[in-house]
Formats: C-alpha cells, structure tokens, sequence
C-alpha cells in the first residue's frame, strides 16, 4: 500500500538525518586537524629538504593561526609556497573530506616534483614520494592526528614556553569550528526533521480519511441491499400468498389443494374459450353447458390424445432448463416471480415450441441478481457490459417435445443492456 511505504521511507528520513546531524561537526573538525597535520609535515619536509633543520623550532603546528604566523617570515619561500597550492579552486568538484585531502596530497606532490632543483636529483625525488606515503596515511586515518592531541591535552604532555597559550588557543578554535559546523548543518537537520513530521502528520491524517470514506461507503451499501432486499419480499409477497408461520400440515395441505383447484378451473375456462372460438370459425354456434357433467365430458380421443401428451397450446412459464431442456410437468401456466422463461406451445406444431426470456422487468431483476447463470444454458450472447439492467430478446428459441422433455433445439439470441 503507497501509505505504509510513504511511512517507510519518513522513518528511514527521520533516522538518516539524526545520524547525520551528530556526524557532520565531527567530520568537519577531523578534515581540518588532518589538513593541518599534511602542511605541517609538508613545512618540516621542506626544511629538511634544504638541509635548514634550525628552521623548524620556529614552526608552530599547533592550530591554523600559529602555523600561519610561523609561515609569514616565508623562509625558503614556504609560505608563498602554501599560498599557491592551498586554494579553494584545487577542491572544485570533490564533495568528501577524504577526496578533498587526497586532492591536497597530489596537489603538493606535483608541485614539490616540479622544482627544477629537484627535477635532476633522483634522491630529491624519491623523498618525495616518501613524503606522499607519509602524507597518504594521514588522509586514510584522520582520527589519529586528532586522538593525539586529545591525548596530550589529557595527560599533560610538557609543551615548550609559550605553547600552552597556543594550546588553549586551539581548544578555543577547535570549539569554535565545532560551533561553526553545528549552524548550516543544525538547520539542514531540523529542517529534514521538520519534514519528516509534517509528512508523518499528512499521511496519518490521509489515512483516517480513507477509513471514514470506507466505513461511509459500507453502510451505504449495507442500506441499498437491505432496501432492495425488503422490496424483493413485498413484491414476493404481493404476487404469492405465503402461509401464514405456525399452520399445521392440514391447513398447509389444505392451501395447497385449493391453489391447485383454482388453477385448474382457470385451464378448463380458457380451453372452452379456445373451443368457443373455434366453432365460431366454423360459423357453428357452440352448445351451451346444460350442466357440470356436461362440462366435463371427454372430448374425442384425437384432442384428448394431443393435450394428454403435450397439454393445451399458449403460455407457459419455467424459471431454467436442467439437462438440455424444460420439463414438462415443470410448466405454469402462470407467471412467477421467478419464472425467467416463457415458453409457447403450438396447436398446429404440438411437438415442436418457441420460447424466450421473459420480458418482467422485476423477473429479469431476479434473474442478474445472480450474475450470468440462469442465462449460460439456453441462451447465446456476445459481450456483456458490466453491471447490466435489462435483457433484449433478439431472436426466439426453439423447442422440441421428447418424451417429457421440452429439449432445446435452438437457443435464444439475446443481449443484456
């Protein structure tokens, strides 16, 4: 998740400039003394160099003040030798104590070796690059050189008169340089830090929000189920009477009889209707029903044969196929809620039917609730869209009657809106 790595990386920020923010004084005072300690040893080389030993009592490498000022009388030109290699141009580009000391050790080898004294004297040259050795170890540990002089001050190392002063003098420098390097580098810090807290904030407070939103869209969702779910059963109820709980089996038996009673009166009522209307055809008139047993007196074998077999033709309704096709004692001649398939049965064509997904708008809701399922086995589609409202029936399907089994022949053609 963006947020648990956004929180991540403040903690690794946050841990990053408090490391830094103890280091970096530390560092800057370290590269100073070592810079200090190469010139030193630098100045003594070039004494020595010149067979000048006396010179070197007046050499002070105790801070970059006194080494100054013991440089000033510029005996053999060392002092206008520091000035010209200690220059801000020789560091341009290096961003690490370590890089910008190695700088200054090439820098003052190269120009110790460019002396034309020197360039004919093999011994002359070699002392040189024994003074870079000696100068290369002091850019590899740069703590030693400041150790040392912790040390001295420690254990009360006997400095010659006069050095004492210089040595306070340091300490006073070494801590001003430390108060130095504490300002640029204290404001970098707390302001990483700063940063750091603010995006804390941000991102705890984002996330609170994506919670609230959560929650929000949740109950939401649990009202429009529990909305649509109460609608379902009025309708339900509306359209089926549902036996009240607590009736006994009798009673249940006894509802359950009636119901079927009653849709069998409304299938003799429309078959004398469809009677009815055939004789009207033929221009006859139809005999009027004298009585019940009138009524219910066999038609001739041929019809009873037909109907027996494939029951009387119009509408009728199934919710899905199983095995193939659609049973045919599983036919209604009336709708349900649940009654997805509408199936015609043909006097002219009694083995053969058409049907096709009912056109209900509650009952095609009915059917989506479920996804695609109720749709896979008797109809044939093309790409559908997400979250459908609607079925269209482009193209009817057929039937065809094996034993009691309306099997299909031809699926529907459809496509969902």
């Amino acid at each position: 998740m963006p947020i648990k790595r956004l929180t991540g990386f403040v903690i690794f920020l946050s841990l990053w400039a408090g490391s830094c923010f103890a280091q970096a004084p530390l560092d800057s005072l370290q590269y100073r003394q070592a810079k200090l300690k190469i010139w030193c040893e630098t100045a003594q080389f070039i004494y020595q160099d010149y067979k000048a030993d006396s010179l070197l009592k007046g050499l002070n490498c105790l801070n970059w003040e006194q080494f100054r000022q013991s440089l000033r009388p510029n005996h053999l030109e060392t002092y206008t030798f520091f000035e010209a290699v200690e220059k801000p141009a020789i560091y341009a580009g290096y961003t690490s104590f370590e890089a910008k000391l190695g700088k200054l050790v090439e820098e003052i080898s190269k120009k110790l070796k460019a002396s034309s004294s020197r360039r004919g004297n093999q011994a002359r040259l070699q002392s040189v690059d024994q003074l870079q050795q000696k100068l290369s170890v002091i850019v590899a540990q740069p703590e030693v050189f400041s150790e040392s002089i912790a040390g001295a001050a420690d254990e009360g190392v006997t400095v010659p008169p006069g050095e004492s002063e210089m040595q306070s003098s340091n300490v006073e420098e070494a801590k001003a340089e430390l108060e130095e390097g504490w300002g640029w580098t204290e404001l970098l810090q707390w302001l990483l830090i700063g940063l750091s807290l603010a995006l804390s904030g941000w991102l705890w407070g984002q996330n609170k929000q994506l919670k609230k939103e959560l929650n929000q869209r949740m109950q939401r969702r649990k009202q429009e189920i529990g909305s649509l779910t109460r609608q379902s059963e009025a309708q339900l109820k509306k359209k089926v009477k549902i036996p009240e709980p607590g009736l006994g089996e009798a009673e249940v038996t006894h509802l359950v009889r009636k119901e079927i009673d009653k849709i069998r009166q409304q299938q003799k009522a429309k078959q004398q209707r469809m009677v009815v209307s055939a004789s009207k055809e033929e221009g006859s008139q139809p005999k009027p029903a004298s009585s019940p047993v009138e009524q219910e007196k066999p038609r001739p074998a041929v019809e009873n044969h037909q109907e027996s077999r494939n029951g009387p033709a119009g509408l009728y309704y199934d919710k899905l196929p199983f095995k193939g096709g659609f049973h045919h004692n599983q036919l209604s001649p009336q709708l349900q809620p649940d009654s997805i398939y509408t199936i015609q049965l043909m006097s002219d064509r009694p083995e053969e039917a058409r049907f096709w997904v009912t056109e209900d708008h509650e009952v095609q809701k009915y059917a989506m609730q479920n996804g695609l399922s109720f749709f896979e086995e008797a109809c044939e589609y093309g790409q559908v869209e997400e979250n459908p409202s609607r079925v269209r029936n482009l193209e009817k399907g057929q039937l065809r009657k094996k034993g009691n089994l309306w099997q299909i022949e031809k699926k529907v053609k459809v496509s969902f809106e």
